[in-house]
């Protein structure tokens, strides 16, 4: 088995990015991975913890981010580029909200307690940087967890509880101990770390060495 931590924002654009990129290097090292299983596990590095519950206007956002709307329009033509290599085609225009994303966590916790091999991150990042979707809206979570056969009943208890949210602000807390300082941000066995949105090939890297440290061909030092 081999476990890959991933601290990640799901309302950061560069998160999208290097998923894309690790699913994609997954995929290119198969035939040197053997028969290995390979469990991902998501967790909560919130950007931006202070915004209200509710969110902001996102022209505010960028404002107060970028300054002028010049500055942003550069960054996001960059962000829409490597969007692009990883096969993603992002809609920065049609996002209202910036929404704080602690809910949309909390529904990620859990939609993977319930049902492990759903893509519920991939379902946020697309509702939220293609549709335009407020991810922060508690209809609008509720509609993404109803995909996965799950009640809506369960879902609305879920959420209007406080389940998860000490475990996800715990992650929050060790992702700082360990002196992480932006997203993505991938642990490979606890053994090797890269971060950032890092190209297929260096995750194709991290994933080889990984294997071998796992398989004995290499010794762990």
């Amino acid at each position: 088995m081999m476990k890959i931590d991933i601290f990640s924002d799901v309302v950061c654009p560069w998160c999208f990015i290097g998923k894309k990129n690790l699913e994609n290097a997954i995929s290119l090292s198969k035939n040197n991975l053997g028969s290995i299983d390979i469990k991902i596990n998501w967790k909560m590095f919130q950007l931006n913890p202070l915004l209200p519950e509710t969110g902001i206007s996102r022209k505010e956002y960028l404002a107060s981010k970028f300054g002028n709307e010049t500055n942003s329009s550069n960054i996001y033509k960059r962000i829409e580029n490597a969007g692009r290599l990883a096969g993603i085609k992002f809609n920065f225009n049609k996002i209202q909200v910036q929404p704080n994303s602690l809910q949309a966590h909390r529904l990620i916790a859990f939609i993977q307690t319930k049902k492990p091999n759903a893509d519920i991150v991939e379902a946020i990042f697309r509702n939220f940087f293609i549709d335009g979707q407020d991810i922060g809206e508690p209809l609008v979570l509720e509609k993404i967890g109803l995909n996965y056969n799950i009640s809506k009943t369960e879902i609305i208890r879920y959420m209007s509880s406080n389940e998860n949210r000490r475990k996800l602000f715990e992650e929050n807390k060790t992702a700082q101990k360990m002196g992480i300082q932006g997203v993505p941000f991938f642990i490979f066995n606890d053994k090797i770390a890269v971060s950032g949105a890092q190209p297929v090939g260096i995750l194709q890297q991290a994933l080889s060495k990984t294997f071998k440290l796992i398989d004995g061909i290499i010794p762990e030092k």
